[in-house]
């Protein structure tokens, strides 16, 4: 009788050939992948991305997303864009990062969720010395004027909520003007959340000391993520994934969070 199993397949060699063929095509694909690296962009948003006085990069998801970038050994760059364009940007063009993303239904569809990386509470904003601003309900508010910024959650919250520009409804093109309406006294209350709010304050030049909360405004707990488009590739994705979970488990992002007093 034959000893079958101590046969060598006449086509092993073959086979051999092909496995590395198989191999080398994996690694040059995926060298190509990654040697691409990715581009962080964002709104110029205080403290999390904004250009600093010597005119670089600064902010808490700055800091994050460079992190991230080391550890996962991905080469990054930093943009800083209008929201609508960054986001128009994700769309189109593979291996673009979002650095600070609201998921809703129609985002879920058309984006890749990278991770969870700041927890926002809006609420109504005073100035310290508006003790006469007693309101524990957003229709209490009504009988003030808020100013928020066009285009953000918290203006359409508000629309939605009845408010409007010809009565009690100031809306802006950008934070900081939102913040010298409140200053200025031009406007009651601002929508925001207070502890970035402090930061964009300060940046401007007005005293963050002097804001103070009077509504904290429950439907308005968001969490902000990473988030890339439909194309970039699924390793990339994962890889980041892995990665921001990593900086979680090891104390880097709560360090984070402490230091730009956003925990």
């Amino acid at each position: 009788m034959k000893n079958w199993y101590r046969q060598t397949p006449k086509n092993t060699n073959g086979l051999q050939s092909l496995t590395i063929l198989l191999v080398l095509i994996t690694l040059f694909f995926s060298h190509s992948l990654f040697a691409q690296g990715v581009r962080f962009i964002g709104e110029e948003t205080i403290p999390l991305l904004y250009k600093n006085s010597q005119n670089k990069n600064e902010g808490a998801l700055f800091e994050l997303a460079t992190l991230l970038s080391t550890y996962t050994g991905l080469e990054s760059n930093f943009g800083i864009l209008p929201w609508a364009r960054a986001y128009e940007t994700a769309l189109r063009e593979p291996n673009i990062i979002l650095i600070s993303v609201l998921k809703t239904p129609q985002r879920e569809r058309e984006l890749q969720w990278i991770g969870k990386v700041l927890q926002a509470h809006a609420s109504l904003i005073a100035l310290k010395e508006r003790t006469d601003i007693k309101i524990t309900t957003i229709k209490q508010a009504s009988k003030y004027v808020v100013a928020s910024v066009r285009g953000y959650g918290s203006a359409k919250y508000l629309q939605r909520q009845g408010f409007n520009e010809k009565n009690n409804l100031a809306l802006t093109s950008h934070q900081s003007q939102m913040w010298q309406l409140l200053y200025n006294k031009r406007v009651d209350l601002v929508m925001a959340n207070i502890n970035i709010g402090r930061f964009e304050a300060k940046h401007i030049g007005l005293e963050p000391s002097l804001m103070q909360s009077k509504l904290l405004i429950d439907e308005l707990v968001n969490d902000l993520q990473f988030a890339t488009g439909r194309s970039t590739p699924l390793a990339t994705v994962m890889l980041l994934q892995n990665g921001l979970e990593a900086l979680k488990k090891d104390g880097t992002y709560d360090a984070i969070l402490k230091k730009w007093s956003l925990n």
